[in-house]
């Protein structure tokens, strides 16, 4: 598998609850981390096709993340653009904070410092910020 896909897919586990109803979160994560184990890319894009269809919206956000070159998702990509036009001094966007499962399946990005870090959902362990 294509390593920006992989890693876009890690990211996407991380957001599926700003993506999916509440109720279908769990089988499309479950269905999500299936993805990321399958070898085959023919058969990756086919399932990758079925779940944009399943999931309105999905393209778009998978396709701005695949765009962007930290694979960020769209909310933490705007945090660089938002603002007053010209502000005071030097400043710079303050990125988002980035969180991964130590087995390397899940990604999570913190947009406040009041978002509790989640746990992995696969294995049940502590996310650990990246950098």
């Amino acid at each position: 598998m294509d390593e920006d896909v992989a890693q876009t897919l890690r990211v996407l586990r991380g957001h599926l609850a700003e993506l999916v109803p509440a109720a279908d979160t769990a089988e499309v994560d479950r269905q999500v981390a299936a993805l990321l184990r399958e070898s085959d890319d023919e058969r990756l894009l086919g399932q990758l096709t079925t779940l944009y269809g399943a999931v309105p919206g999905l393209e778009a956000w998978v396709s701005s993340v695949l765009a962007d070159p930290l694979h960020r998702p769209p909310a933490a990509q705007d945090r660089a653009v938002r603002g007053v036009d010209r502000p005071p001094g030097d400043g710079e966007p303050v990125a988002a904070d980035r969180f991964g499962c130590p087995e390397r399946d899940y990604i999570w990005y913190r947009l406040s410092v009041a978002m509790p870090v989640p746990r992995c959902p696969t294995h049940d362990r502590v996310l650990i910020r990246e950098d």
